[in-house]
């Protein structure tokens, strides 16, 4: 089983946050709060990324999820989960009605997805790819996208 802890983890976050408002002249914003269970990050419009450490070290220690989630290192989960969070900021920027309005919630995952995938290097694209995979597909079997 692999182990983390908190420190690692708000240090990565706040480093690969850092990278990205560098890198791509962005403004994002990271806050630390306890969410639901099952999420690891989410976004909160405009400009603000909020996370779980606790949340992410407990589902990167679960086995199963390690197994069939396709991520090698809590530091690729991280890049992943962050990558996929600005991709519904940006979308949230260039087209609010989905996060108002009920019966979105696929699009919009499958936005953010496509538009987080310009913050993951090369190295990490198919772990990206697989844990979209698996992400999505969780969504689905919760019934998470309600028609």
């Amino acid at each position: 089983m692999k182990t983390t802890h908190v420190g690692e983890i708000r240090k990565l976050v706040r480093r690969q946050v850092g990278t990205i408002n560098t890198k791509f002249e962005l403004n994002l914003a990271v806050k630390e709060e306890k969410l639901e269970k099952g999420f690891q990050m989410i976004a909160d419009a405009p400009e603000t990324i909020i996370y779980d450490p606790n949340e992410i070290k407990d589902v990167f220690n679960n086995p199963r999820f390690f197994d069939q989630a396709g991520v090698s290192t809590i530091a690729n989960l991280i890049k992943i989960l962050i990558a996929h969070e600005t991709g519904h900021l940006i979308d949230y920027k260039r087209n609010s009605f989905l996060f108002y309005n009920k019966g979105h919630e696929e699009q919009m995952e499958l936005n953010a997805w496509k538009l987080g995938e310009q913050y993951i290097d090369d190295e990490i694209r198919s772990e990206y790819e697989t844990f979209k995979d698996f992400s999505l597909d969780s969504y689905r079997r919760s019934n998470k996208f309600k028609q």
